[in-house]
């Protein structure tokens, strides 16, 4: 009996990460104009790959690849030369994304701790 009520606790506890997750834009906060659209990318790359070893990429991939592509028009924009204003909104937005992948992320290491330890040794064992 006890195993069914962790179960189902487990179930609405990842139900309702997800649905909070996939649900709206998380609010973005602008970088100043002074602000290196280069080096900014650089450091959401950088934040990008440490969550990847976390297994964010896994605990919340919606939030990840949003943060991801908006990552991917940065650097796009830094090649053709855009604005750097509208380039640091991208990399703001991905930053917001990345933030609530690893809130979501977070959360899911609390409730499904197990889980993710076991994940994480079978990826030690070279398990794809």
């Amino acid at each position: 009996m006890k195993s069914i009520r962790s179960f189902l606790a487990l179930t609405l506890t990842t139900v309702s990460l997800f649905t909070v997750a996939c649900s709206s834009v998380p609010p973005v906060t602008e970088f100043p104009e002074t602000a290196s659209p280069s080096e900014e990318a650089k450091n959401l790359d950088r934040d990008l790959g440490a969550a990847m070893a976390a297994q964010v990429n896994v605990l919340s991939p919606n939030n990840y690849k949003e943060a991801q592509y908006a990552l991917n028009d940065a650097h796009s924009g830094i090649e053709r030369n855009h604005k750097p204003k509208d380039i640091l909104h991208r990399i703001a937005e991905g930053r917001a994304y990345l933030n609530r992948a690893n809130e979501v992320a977070a959360l899911a290491h609390q409730n499904m701790e197990e889980v993710v330890t076991a994940r994480q040794k079978a990826l030690e064992a070279g398990a794809p």
